[in-house]
């Protein structure tokens, strides 16, 4: 290996593990703003992700690879699957959150790197050697053991580890790289997202409707409103800056799948801070009996 090899090498493990370490954090800020309804936080995420990509794309110089992208109708496709996707995976994993099932999130994202070997195996016709084989195996096996400590079928962890595969073997094949692509994903959502805002806040300032919030937004004085927008605004950025240094160890575009110890390693610390969180501060509930 080269010290040109040896050097990215090195700055994709900072980034890996940079990015994971983020994500882990997620659950804290996700509960802090549990009182706001599940989809307006999904849109807050998106919207406010739109605009902080834009000047990253411009900044990058990435803009002619965005319109390269919007030009083939193939592309345009497959991003648009990936976009209801990742959406999907965002609304479950905030809904997962707030109803204190941290723990099988965590899970979740333990089956994830199995998800993403058995996706490469299928549909890349990726094959693994013997060590890395019993690797795998040994991670199963471990995951299946958490899994039957857990206690129940974890579904929720079972639908985030399914959908991030099928998004990160769609974003695999698709011919444009991490940021643009992402980029186009959040712009394709952009409009629901904002529309979900606007409804909502309308329907929060409208005292007569059924409350949506545990907090009414129009009950709020005018500091707690504008911590609520900034708490919701941050949800954003938290994201992008994950998925960008996810990009920039190439896992975001798909690399996770090639069958090599050091992509799937680097997947194993994301769910360990959920699952200390977890156990520590955000208990999932009990079942009566």
């Amino acid at each position: 290996m080269s010290k040109t090899e040896q050097s990215r090498t090195r700055i994709g493990v900072a980034y890996a593990l940079a990015a994971f370490g983020a994500w882990g954090l997620n659950p804290f800020y996700f509960k802090a703003v549990a009182y706001i309804a599940t989809i307006e936080i999904l849109g807050h995420r998106i919207v406010w992700s739109m605009l902080f990509l834009l000047p990253m794309i411009l900044y990058a110089r990435q803009w002619p690879q965005v319109t390269m992208a919007l030009t083939s109708r193939k592309t345009l496709v497959t991003l648009a699957a990936t976009s209801l996707i990742v959406g999907a995976n965002w609304l479950l994993y905030i809904h997962t959150v707030e109803v204190n099932r941290v723990l099988e999130a965590s899970l979740g994202y333990y089956m994830n790197p199995l998800a993403n070997v058995l996706m490469g195996r299928l549909f890349l016709g990726e094959r693994l050697n013997r060590a890395q084989g019993l690797a795998v195996l040994m991670a199963a096996a471990g995951v299946l053991n958490l899994a039957i400590a857990y206690g129940e079928v974890p579904w929720l962890g079972l639908g985030l580890a399914g959908s991030f595969a099928v998004y990160g073997l769609l974003r695999k094949i698709v011919a444009v790289e991490a940021l643009p692509g992402l980029f186009i994903e959040i712009m394709m959502l952009f409009p629901f997202a904002a529309g979900a805002v606007v409804h909502q806040r309308r329907s929060a300032a409208k005292a007569e409707r059924p409350r949506i919030f545990s907090v009414h937004f129009a009950e709020l004085p005018v500091p707690a409103r504008h911590l609520r927008i900034r708490r919701a605004f941050r949800s954003g950025p938290l994201r992008d800056l994950r998925l960008d240094l996810d990009g920039d160890r190439d896992l975001h575009s798909g690399a996770a799948f090639r069958a090599r110890a050091g992509g799937d390693v680097m997947v194993r610390p994301n769910p360990r801070p959920r699952a200390a969180a977890s156990l520590i501060f955000l208990p999932r509930p009990r079942s009566g009996g």
